[in-house]
């Protein structure tokens, strides 16, 4: 402190402020750069991860959709109202793929890449049974009952457990994000 004594009140006290305005500058500064951080984890939850929980869930809603499409098929009574249960699925078929291609090409984890994998095995078998209901349908709300409920059920309902499994990988990323 004796290196002050020397010095007057201005220079003291200008030495003092400006030594606080640098010290404030630098806490400033460091707050900025943790701030741009959040906003750079923000950023990736919002435009990634749950973009990804949508994708998935919206997959999964149409899924169900399609399921209970085919329920009704049992129900149509002409073949107009068969057909436009058809084109339905099929549109709704179309979305899914468009929308597990995108979120396919986002996955960045082994594990959320080996069961979309899966997911898109179990959609390709599906497509046959599909087509199998659809013709069944034709020839007969009985026929059409046995492919339904034997076969188409049971592999949709494979699916439907593994786009769940996939929404709730992605909510999981989301959380320890």
């Amino acid at each position: 402190m004796e290196a002050f004594g020397h010095l007057g009140i201005r220079t003291r006290l200008t030495i003092g402020f400006t030594l606080l305005l640098v010290l404030m500058l630098i806490t400033n500064l460091l707050a900025l750069q943790r701030m741009a951080g959040i906003m750079e984890d923000l950023n990736q939850l919002v435009d990634e991860r749950v973009v990804k929980i949508d994708e998935a869930s919206h997959v999964l809603e149409t899924a169900l959709t399609n399921g209970r499409a085919l329920r009704e098929l049992l129900l149509a009574e002409s073949p107009a109202e068969r057909a436009k249960i058809k084109d339905e699925v099929a549109k709704h078929r179309k979305e899914n793929a468009e929308l597990l291609t995108k979120l396919e090409s986002q996955l960045r984890t082994d594990d959320a890449k080996v069961l979309m994998a899966r997911i898109n095995e179990q959609r390709a078998g599906l497509t046959e049974w599909y087509t199998r209901v659809f013709d069944a349908a034709e020839r007969g709300q009985s026929e059409a009952k046995q492919v339904l409920y034997n076969e188409f059920v049971p592999r949709n309902n494979q699916l439907i457990d593994s786009m769940r499994a996939m929404v709730e990988l992605q909510e999981k990323y989301t959380h320890l994000g």
